[in-house]
């Protein structure tokens, strides 16, 4: 096909070099390539004013779809690519002098590129076929039409020389070009009826082939069927020989009937506590002509089947007939059981409806006691259940005998009587043990050899299907646990849902882990088929049923959500489940198959990590793109707008769906090729990064927040965040920056947060300079300066906080942040050692905090402490133990667990010990070590409480003191500090809280 394409952009440059008139020029240079045409703007754009180059730009757009032509022609000839590329940078060149000439030539190219053909589709649809000859000349004649609309421009721009001419040479350019774009449509027109003719032709032919095929696969499939009625013919005579000297027919089932096709598990372990329940349950002591049923049920690749086959093969002796039937759709038990039928029939059935009474005569048959006096013992097992109702019509019943079924649903169990046999997942030490018995020439069971094999078991949730495929690789390519996993690292999404059936794969199993679970989804309904392509997008650890019964369009669109121009705004939004009632009936259809679980009582939804993975790697494209824009929606309405405060009152929701978030980035990370960069979610990580800050739980957010980091410069990049302006995006980081500057300033790390902060001013300041600044903006910049100031009396230099807080509190008349403001001012001014003016700023704060926030509110709680801490250096002790147990019972009652409860119970443990009230001291830091040391990031401030606690008991010979400077000291170590008791100090341990809580 190349070489076809080559000829006609050859055959039409040649088509045009004839008509060219006698000054006509063909200028072809050195701009070979799309990639080297935008380099010549640039350059030129560097030399000249920029605004002459909007249009520039918009032309190369407008022609983008020649460029995947263009570099596929070159591959045969590369010099075509610069009968694009070279004419359309000289006239560029030509009229970047002057911007209206510029303009002009954007307006009029406009005007052909309707007329651009999508040669993409016509190779797309025709391949490599040979083109016919009209089809080639039309396309010979189009496409030198198109050189020459470059060429007039080209000579129309050469023949420039005064800006006095422009004007009269621009209108007969315009007329030109307009009626050589009338030729293209109607060349187009020619070039668009040669395709539909070629078309129709090469259906004509694709139609006759098909036909011949399919006569060619009727003749194979009729023979196929004459062999196999000469086959069950003979063994009909076969059987009759058989039956000759029986007068009871049943005896022909003690010679024909084995029954089960497939061959013994080698590999088949553990599952005996089982085994040994079935059997007693099937056979043991029961009644002569008493029928027994069992059920198995789990999750699709937990071993129900190989549990089944076991029992057959164990118990092989114990039974005269064994039925094997394949029960997932009625088609496939018909077959089955017909097969196990015919055996006792004198002709062949070939229609459905003889089939099915060939099948009623056996089961008649089987209900029939023996004529001999010899019970005739039989076992029949249903595998796959997916129908209970499929079975009513093919359930075989009759005395001595004895029925298994498998099934994935625990309703279809219990619905199909007997007793019900849940097969679990193998647990940790199973996992273990199997892997060894499967993989005999894995390594000695060293240490590290058995981590790595735990954490293999651990990625594929313990699945026996899952981990009989790894073991089979590790063992036919004679490699140890830690060469599989230096090899496969991406295991649980790679290797074991590949199709295709290597030398290593069990042929036991019959499925690819892959088709265990897809192929159940094409037979449910479709809303459950959405909800669990939507499930495979979350973590299927505790999926919060909320996410998909949020029914506000508004929440879901609400706090700085994107422009209604996002695509698919509709669908993102959508009520996917507009009832409890439907959304019950998805649920059920997904339980009822084994793909998810759903405790009762519980709002959670659970899925296995291994169908997860599975139903993910069905998904296409478009519907991965839809699922993860709606989940995005629903996060946002869902998640609680925290607005940066303390709010105990939602952290249990926050930490429901932390997880969800959590995964959603690394889906992004693992499709960022597939999907738009998720602007909203990282408003949403936002959000979650302040409930994680609250919890003290600083590593998560900030990793969550390098996450979002990634994908707001991507966005901005690759130009891709459709619905959201610049200006949002810009805001949006700059939050985004505050937030992880808070999160190193509450980590006492050095600089406290500083640098991000600063960077988030960076881009306030922009947005201010290039917009009319608005409130919002210059408020969030007052918020930023404060958050510097922070820093600096962090870092002990109150000064430039003295005066950033002055400034802002006299700027501003806002209640909501004045009396934060006016907090930190104290708390500057302490440290100079300005007390009365600390204190009249505590005063104030305590105000403004009671008229805004309420006497009960968290904000009320700092600034109770941050008098109590200015009291005390007035030696006002009695009114600062009054400011602290204030303190201490609005934080009992707010935020019982937060780590300033222990920073409040430590500082009143400090006031008890220095007024020698060593009891209450000792409660006090013992309730304060307990509150911070529960949390993660709190472990050096849970040592300073411990230290001293530990003061108190040293001077009083307790037996505790010894013990609990070595708890210190283990403390110290995991912090990778100072173990030396002789080192310890008050100072020194103050070093693991901030300033303000010193």
């Amino acid at each position: 096909m190349h070489d076809h394409l080559t000829l006609i952009w050859t055959e039409a440059l040649a088509y045009h070099l004839a008509h060219l008139n006698n000054h006509g020029d063909l200028r072809v240079s050195t701009v070979d390539s799309p990639q080297s045409l935008i380099a010549h703007v640039r350059q030129l754009e560097s030399n000249r004013p920029s605004q002459a180059f909007g249009w520039s730009y918009k032309l190369i757009t407008q022609l983008e779809s020649f460029s995947s032509i263009t570099s596929l022609l070159a591959q045969g000839n590369p010099g075509i690519s610069a009968l694009i590329c070279t004419p359309l940078a000289f006239i560029v060149e030509l009229v970047s002098r002057e911007q209206h000439m510029l303009d002009f030539i954007g307006q009029t190219f406009s005007l052909f590129e309707q007329a651009l053909p999508q040669f993409e589709g016509y190779l797309e649809e025709f391949g490599s076929r040979v083109l016919p000859q009209g089809l080639l000349d039309s396309l010979i004649v189009f496409y030198a039409k198109f050189i020459g609309e470059y060429q007039d421009a080209v000579r129309f721009l050469e023949g420039k020389r005064r800006l006095l001419f422009f004007i009269p040479r621009a209108q007969r350019l315009s007329r030109m070009l307009e009626q050589r774009s009338l030729i293209l449509l109607n060349k187009k027109k020619s070039v668009d009826d040669a395709i539909e003719l070629f078309k129709f032709q090469i259906g004509q032919q694709q139609q006759r082939r098909n036909e011949q095929q399919q006569r060619r696969i009727e003749q194979q499939q009729r023979r196929a069927e004459q062999q196999q009625r000469r086959i069950e013919q003979q063994q009909h005579r076969e059987l009759m020989k058989c039956l000759e000297g029986y007068k009871d027919p049943t005896m022909a089932f003690q010679f024909s009937f084995t029954g089960i096709q497939h061959r013994r598990n080698p590999h088949f372990y553990f599952r005996e506590e089982v085994l040994a329940e079935l059997r007693t349950h099937l056979m043991s002591g029961r009644p002569c002509n008493e029928y027994r049923a069992a059920s198995l049920h789990g999750l699709g690749g937990v071993g129900k089947t190989q549990v089944a086959l076991e029992f057959a093969h164990r118990y092989w002796d114990e039974y005269d007939a064994r039925f094997w039937i394949n029960a997932e759709t009625e088609a496939k038990l018909t077959e089955s059981l017909y097969s196990y039928a015919r055996m006792v029939e004198n002709q062949s059935p070939v229609v459905a409806e003889q089939k099915l009474a060939a099948i009623k005569n056996l089961r008649r048959f089987l209900n029939k006691p023996s004529s001999t006096g010899k019970p005739f013992r039989w076992l029949a097992i249903y595998d796959n259940v997916e129908d209970v109702q499929l079975l009513e019509k093919f359930w075989l019943e009759g005395p001595h005998g004895s029925l298994i079924l498998t099934t994935r649903s625990p309703e279809i169990a219990h619905a199909c009587g007997g007793r019900d046999f849940p097969i679990p997942l193998f647990t940790v030490d199973e996992s273990l043990a199997f892997m060894w018995k499967m993989n005999t020439k894995s390594d000695k069971l060293d240490k590290e050899e058995v981590d790595v094999a735990r954490g293999i078991a651990d990625r594929t949730g313990h699945l026996p299907l899952a981990l009989n495929s790894i073991s089979a690789l590790a063992r036919t390519t004679s490699s140890s646990y830690r060469s599989f996993i230096q090899h496969y690292r991406d295991f649980d999404t790679n290797m074991l849902f590949q199709d295709d059936e290597g030398t290593w794969r069990d042929s036991t199993y019959e499925r690819s882990i892959r088709n265990t679970w897809t192929m159940t989804l094409t037979s449910i309904d479709p809303l459950a088929r959405t909800l669990m392509e939507t499930i495979a997008l979350l973590d299927p650890d505790g999926i919060p049923t909320e996410l998909f019964q949020c029914h506000d369009r508004n929440a879901k669109f609400e706090h700085n959500g994107p422009a209604k121009t996002f695509p698919k705004l509709s669908d993102c939004l959508s009520d996917r489940f507009p009832d409890r009632l439907t959304f019950d009936n998805a649920v059920s259809a997904l339980s009822g198959k084994g793909l998810i679980t759903k405790t009762c009582g519980s709002e959670r939804l659970s899925c296995h990590r291994m169908i997860k993975e599975a139903v993910l790697q069905s998904l296409r494209k478009e519907d991965l793109e839809l699922h993860f824009d709606w989940i995005v929606f629903s996060l946002n309405g869902c998640f609680p707008h925290t607005d940066c405060k303390e709010m105990m009152e939602t952290w249990d929701k926050c930490a429901m769906f932390h997880s969800q978030i959590s995964m959603l980035l690394k889906m992004y990370k693992r499709f960022s090729n597939t999907l738009r960069p998720p602007v909203l979610l990282c408003e949403v990580v936002r959000r979650c990064a302040w409930y994680l800050r609250e919890i003290g739980n600083f590593q998560a957010a900030k990793e969550m927040l390098m996450d979002v980091f990634d994908i707001l410069e991507q966005a901005v990049e690759r130009r891709i965040h459709p619905g959201y302006f610049p200006r949002y995006m810009r805001r949006l980081t700059a939050e985004l920056y505050s937030t992880y500057g808070s999160l190193e300033y509450e980590e006492n790390l050095l600089g406290y947060g500083r640098a991000w902060f600063q960077k988030a001013d960076q881009h306030r300041m922009k947005l201010i300079e290039d917009e009319i600044a608005t409130s919002f903006d210059i408020l969030s910049m007052a918020l930023v300066d404060g958050d510097i100031s922070l820093t600096y009396l962090a870092d002990g230099l109150p000064d430039p906080s003295i005066g950033t807080y002055s400034i802002l509190l006299d700027t501003f008349d806002n209640q909501k942040f004045g009396c934060t403001w006016a907090a930190n001012l104290s708390i500057a001014l302490r440290a100079k050692g300005n007390l009365d003016e600390s204190l009249a700023w505590c005063t104030k704060s305590s105000e403004w905090g009671t008229e805004r926030h309420g006497e009960r509110s968290l904000e009320m709680a700092m600034v109770h402490f941050n008098t109590a801490c200015t009291l005390l250096l007035m030696n006002r002790g009695d009114e600062a133990m009054a400011a602290l147990e204030n303190s201490l019972r609005i934080r009992q009652e707010k935020s019982p667990m937060h780590r300033y409860l222990g920073f409040t119970q430590h500082k009143i443990g400090e006031v008890m010990k220095s007024r020698g009230d060593f009891k209450r001291a000792e409660l006090f830091f013992r309730t304060a070590a307990k509150v911070l040391e529960k949390c993660e990031s709190c472990q050096g401030a849970a040592a300073r409480s411990k230290y001293s606690l530990f003061t108190i008991l040293k001077d009083r010979d307790h037996q505790e003191a010894n013990s609990l400077a070595d708890e210190i000291s283990m403390i110290l170590q995991g912090l990778r500090d100072i173990v030396d008791r002789n080192l310890w100090s008050e100072d020194y341990f103050d070093k693991f809280v901030l300033y303000c809580h010193r």
